[in-house]
């Protein structure tokens, strides 16, 4: 940042001795610089949002902002990003492990976010009777909400859990969901689970993504251009549950919700549907959200069964209704 004079780890350079109108002129020519060696209009105002933060946080807070908002260039999408497809998040899930098929279902059944998963606890997770979980995102955080995961994630985390649990783990509700990798032949590791990090889980969403030959790592090139994948690595997975809920006849209200949008939970203040009644506008649209065919056959199978039921059970009281009117005559 040779606009601010900055040094090495010397950040009181960035301060200017108070003089406001000097930061302003320095910051607006950083900011005319870094538009003109080509930085995305997204990366550009990521940076006016850590200047921001950073000269509140130390007090200044008269610099004029809007103006200085006046030399960014007008907001421009760099792509055109589409969701993943079922057939290939399929191919993600064959060539990734337990933890890697907990993570993509996750995403793709409950509209998480990657770098919310690293934080969840089991007992974050609540079984419920459609055999689904009810999830607590960020617990005990602000931005704390509800969303569920499907049969298909729920039996995926279940083996998994078993798994660990057949290495002499003791489950407890502060145990991370997903664990670091253990020696199994080392009973103390086995039984101390260690949680994983935010590089973790990218880490293994990149490996199945690319191990799958879904898309083609692309080596940057010294001098040009980054080039862009049309799906996004972790974000097309949230994409395709947004996109398949919706489309399947969710409320957008609901779909938002159960993202974690800012723009849904403000709709709370007005808007407070229950857990049920979020569950049940879940479970209409559960099908549009899981990924293997046998799964959702499985699904109407079960449906099928319990309609048959409810059937026979109508037949049954109208048999004992005409029973009881032919004793009475």
């Amino acid at each position: 940042m040779k606009y601010c004079q900055l040094e090495e780890n010397n950040y009181d350079s960035l301060l200017f001795d108070n003089d406001n109108k000097l930061i302003q002129s320095r910051i607006t020519d950083f900011l005319i610089h870094i538009q003109a060696a080509g930085l995305s209009s997204a990366t550009v105002r990521q940076h006016v949002t850590a200047l921001r933060f950073f000269y509140e946080m130390n007090d200044i807070t008269t610099l004029n902002w809007r103006k200085i908002g006046k030399t960014l260039s007008e907001y421009k999408k760099v792509a055109n990003d589409r969701p993943y497809t079922r057939q290939e998040i399929t191919k993600m899930l064959e060539r990734t492990d337990q933890r890697g098929r907990i993570i993509i279902l996750l995403m793709c059944s409950s509209g998480m976010r990657q770098g919310a998963i690293h934080l969840l606890k089991i007992g974050h997770l609540e079984k419920m009777q459609q055999e689904v979980y009810k999830i607590t995102v960020y617990k005990n955080h602000k931005e704390e909400y509800i969303t569920f995961c499907s049969p298909e994630c729920v039996k995926a985390i279940d083996d998994y859990l078993a798994y660990r649990e057949r290495y002499g783990e003791k489950l407890k509700s502060f145990s991370p969901l997903i664990r670091e990798q253990f020696d199994k032949t080392d009973a103390e590791a086995a039984a101390n689970p260690k949680s994983v990090g935010v590089k973790t889980i990218e880490s293994i969403l990149y490996r199945a993504i690319n191990d799958s030959g879904i898309r083609e790592k692309k080596n940057l090139v010294r001098g040009e251009p980054k080039q862009l994948h049309e799906v996004m690595q972790s974000h097309g997975l949230r994409k395709f549950f947004n996109t398949s809920v919706i489309e399947a006849g969710m409320s957008a209200l609901y779909a938002e919700m159960l993202m974690g949008h800012k723009d849904g939970l403000a709709l709370r203040d007005y808007v407070k549907p229950t857990a049920s009644r979020m569950l049940d506008e879940y479970m209409k649209v559960v099908d549009s959200i899981t990924i293997d065919e046998k799964n959702r056959l499985r699904r109407e199978v079960e449906i099928l069964k319990i309609d048959k039921s409810k059937m026979e059970q109508v037949l049954e009281r109208i048999n004992l209704l005409e029973n009881k009117i032919l004793n009475q005559q």
